[in-house]
């Protein structure tokens, strides 16, 4: 995995080979604390407006120097930010270009530094996205109408809203993909196979669909099999079910003790 370099602009220069011609790309380069740094973003991902309002206002702020005539180091930036003030960023650095390209596709910015290996990531999401709404082709007379939107973390938190227990468990993670796909296993460990979960979390893992528009594509890795008769999954819409859903179809794909649902990428 390739490591952060502490060059700024040879961290920069890498990321303009692979993005420079795109549209949404957005690097500013900035000089926060007497210190060169660059806020990375996609455009429409992340939010400007909060962006702003959490880092940008502050980009002008000069913090008094430790020693006269000196200036504060990349790193002594980077602590000062990250343990050392009251911005809202994300607890884990980013350290490698796999993981800074995982929180920019994600919505979030990333501050990079000068002198410094690690950047600071943002949640400043803003993304686009359909409003919870009740699903058309799944009637429900007593239970929720919520059905499941398109987002992931919206998903994630109508189960929690709704399964209020400290044994709900929702891990995410990437499929093996072109586009890098999220996926999440929600399950209640008080009620779930360990076994099981261990089983489908493995399979999910391994799993190398070309193409993953909704959870069903997972179906031939976690039933292998040439032909069957009866489905072991079931499709849902809905979030009251306390399983989770596909992005693209908007459905969720349920096995065993466990659900499994996708993030529209």
């Amino acid at each position: 995995m390739r490591q952060l370099s502490q060059s700024l602009a040879a961290n920069l220069a890498v990321l303009d080979k692979m993005f420079g011609t795109s549209a949404d790309y957005y690097a500013k380069e900035i000089t926060i604390y007497h210190c060169r740094g660059s806020i990375l973003l996609f455009d429409g991902m992340a939010s400007l407006d909060s962006l702003w309002e959490l880092l940008l206002d502050a980009a002008s702020r000069q913090a008094p120097p430790q020693q006269a005539g000196q200036r504060c180091t990349g790193p002594q930036v980077f602590e000062l930010i990250l343990h050392g003030s009251a911005f809202p960023a994300e607890s884990e650095p980013v350290t490698d270009l796999a993981d800074l390209i995982k929180r920019m596709t994600a919505g979030m910015a990333v501050l990079l530094l000068d002198g410094c290996a690690k950047g600071i990531a943002f949640s400043v999401q803003g993304l686009k996205f359909r409003s919870v709404d009740e699903p058309s082709g799944e009637g429900n007379l007593r239970g929720s109408r919520e059905g499941f939107a398109d987002l992931l973390r919206v998903n994630l938190s109508l189960l929690r809203r709704l399964i209020r227990t400290e044994h709900l468990v929702q891990e995410v993670a990437q499929a093996d993909t072109e586009m890098q796909t999220e996926y999440a296993i929600c399950y209640c460990k008080n009620r779930a196979d360990s076994a099981m979960v261990i089983r489908v979390r493995k399979a999910l893992a391994a799993a190398k669909p070309e193409l993953l528009l909704d959870s069903s594509y997972f179906v031939p890795w976690l039933l292998p099999g040439k032909a069957r008769l009866f489905s072991a999954f079931l499709l849902n819409r809905s979030s009251d079910l306390g399983q989770d859903r596909g992005a693209g179809q908007r459905k969720s794909l349920c096995h065993g003790a466990s659900g499994s649902f996708l993030r529209k990428f």
